[in-house]
C-alpha cells in the first residue's frame, strides 16, 4: 500500500499528466474496464456546536493498470456562531481566498474584510428565518 498526499502528487505530476491520466481512466471506464463510485460524504456532530466532522471517500480502479485506489479526506468544518447563528467570518473568507489563489495567485491581494457583508445574514436573522430553520432540525 502506498499513501500519497496532495504535495506528493504535485511533486511528480504536471496538470497535463493528470489530464491525460483522467482521459485514459474515463476511456477505460466507458469500455467497462474500470470501476468507480461517486464521492461519499459523512458528516458527524462533535462536542462544539460550531463544528462538524467530515469524512469523504472516493474509490476507483483501472483493470489495465492493475490497481484500486481510494481517496480519503478527513477534516473539521467550522464557522463562527454569533448568538447561536452562523455568521460569515474573516477567517472563512481568508481560507477561500487562499484556496482560490492556488490557481489564480492575483487573488491573494483581495482583503477578506472587503468581501464581508453580513447584512444579508443579519436580515435573515432579524426576519426570524434562521430561528425557524434551526427549529426544523
Amino acid at each position: 500500500m502506498v499513501i500519497l498526499n496532495s504535495d506528493h502528487v504535485k511533486s511528480v505530476l504536471t496538470m497535463k499528466d493528470c489530464m491525460e491520466a483522467l482521459e485514459e481512466a474515463y476511456r477505460e471506464n466507458a469500455l467497462g474496464r474500470a470501476v468507480n463510485h461517486r464521492r461519499t460524504h459523512l458528516h458527524m456532530t462533535v462536542s462544539k456546536p460550531d463544528r462538524l466532522y467530515r469524512f469523504k471517500t472516493m474509490p476507483g480502479g483501472i483493470e489495465k493498470l492493475g490497481l484500486l485506489a481510494i481517496r480519503l479526506n478527513s477534516d473539521l468544518m467550522t464557522w463562527p456562531v454569533i448568538a447561536g447563528k452562523p455568521y460569515p467570518s474573516v477567517e472563512a473568507l481568508q481560507f477561500v481566498i487562499e484556496y482560490l489563489a492556488e490557481k489564480q495567485p492575483e487573488i491573494r491581494t483581495v482583503k477578506p474584510e472587503g468581501l464581508l457583508e453580513p447584512g444579508f445574514v443579519k436580515e435573515l436573522d432579524e426576519s426570524r428565518f434562521i430561528d425557524q430553520l434551526y427549529r426544523q432540525r
